[in-house]
């Protein structure tokens, strides 16, 4: 393990300890309703990264997923997994994210890692970087697989990126970590990029009021979606929760 990743992740956890404002983290599964009303230290929040084949979800497969759980502020818990895309790894992709064929030989399919996955989420409120890259492979991964797409909030930090750091010059996690100087580990893996799209997030709250809520960020963002790709505006009469019951 480099220096630079034990520093990273240290960092990791020096977020997840001093952010939180609360000492007490509920079970991340549990069947919490909330709406756009709720403060967002009051939601489980998971934050997704996918590495694929290529950039069309329509063709490509996903061959990483990684997930970072956190609840008020703190890191609840942190999980990869590396996906077999029942294809050869274009070496155009494996030049971005370096996952090669022998590295995804003996893993689950998609159909059979996305249950676990899915656990992960529970009925959290997501955030990707550039969500509509991740939530269409998604969308067609979960087609393929026959499975039932969760209805989980996905709220896109790009644009939350832009609105909280105009000065930026560029607004990819790459560049958000070197704007911002945070010591990030591996750039496109998922796991790496997971924990850098958290740290940008809690960079950003701090100029958000403790009071903000999932509404407000939806409306920051530009409203948001659910992983079927579905729009969702905080002011919607059907704003609902994952698991269909109606918010409040």
């Amino acid at each position: 393990m480099n220096r630079g990743f034990i520093c990273f992740f240290t960092l990791v956890i020096l977020f997840s300890v001093f952010c939180g404002c609360a000492t007490h983290c509920p079970d991340f599964n549990e069947h919490k309703s909330y709406t756009y009303r709720t403060r967002i230290c009051d939601v489980p929040l998971v934050f997704l990264d996918t590495e694929t084949t290529g950039l069309n979800s329509g063709r490509d497969r996903i061959v990483e997923i990684a997930v970072v759980r956190s609840y008020n502020g703190r890191v609840v818990e942190r999980r990869s997994w590396l996906i077999d895309p029942g294809m050869r790894i274009p070496h155009s992709a494996v030049k971005v994210h370096g996952i090669t064929d022998e590295m995804v030989v003996g893993k689950g399919s998609f159909a059979e890692v996305f249950p676990e996955v899915e656990r992960f989420l529970g009925n959290a409120v997501v955030l990707c970087h550039n969500a509509r890259f991740d939530s269409a492979f998604l969308k067609h991964e979960i087609a393929r697989a026959g499975l039932v797409n969760p209805g989980n909030l996905v709220i896109d930090t790009l644009p939350l990126s832009r609105k909280w750091f105009p000065e930026s010059p560029r607004h990819s996690l790459e560049a958000m970590a070197e704007y911002l100087k945070i010591k990030a580990g591996s750039f496109h893996r998922a796991m790496g990029d997971a924990d850098l799209l958290y740290l940008v997030f809690r960079k950003g709250m701090e100029s958000e009021s403790p009071q903000v809520t999932v509404g407000d960020l939806m409306n920051k963002a530009g409203g948001a979606s659910r992983i079927d790709g579905t729009r969702v505006m905080s002011d919607h009469p059907n704003f609902i929760a994952p698991d269909s019951r109606m918010l409040k």
